[in-house]
């Protein structure tokens, strides 16, 4: 069974929280109108995917991963900085803003997350 987790990124400090880590914050609870929508002290939700990159860490939506190989033959060129994207009731693989049609997380054999769209975004204009 996969777990269902969550993190947040705090903007002010720049730290990456987990959802429980947050909540225990009594500043969190100050102002407690945190929603799915952006806030000014914190990035949207990013949940657990349920999956693990090829070094055992577990990959969130807004990650960044270094594609090395897909379990299909695909024309792109690889490796490819792709981002991990809930979209159309799955998390998919994007390039930059680009839906790349359907490539689920479930294609990737090998790769690694990187970093994440909130703390790394100069990953993606590399």
């Amino acid at each position: 069974m996969r777990e269902i987790k969550f993190r947040v990124y705090g903007k002010e400090n720049k730290f990456m929280y987990a959802w429980d880590e947050l909540l225990a914050m009594d500043s969190f609870k100050d102002h407690m109108r945190f929603a799915v929508a952006e806030d000014r002290y914190y990035s949207p939700l990013m949940q657990y995917t349920g999956l693990k990159d090829k070094n055992g860490t577990e990959i969130y939506e807004g990650d960044l991963i270094k594609v090395n190989k897909l379990s299909f033959e695909s024309s792109a060129p690889l490796p490819e900085i792709m981002t991990v994207t809930y979209y159309g009731g799955m998390f998919q693989l994007f390039r930059g803003e680009e839906s790349l049609m359907g490539l689920h997380l479930n294609y990737l054999d090998d790769g690694e997350v990187i970093g994440n769209i909130h703390q790394n975004p100069e990953l993606l204009t590399n």
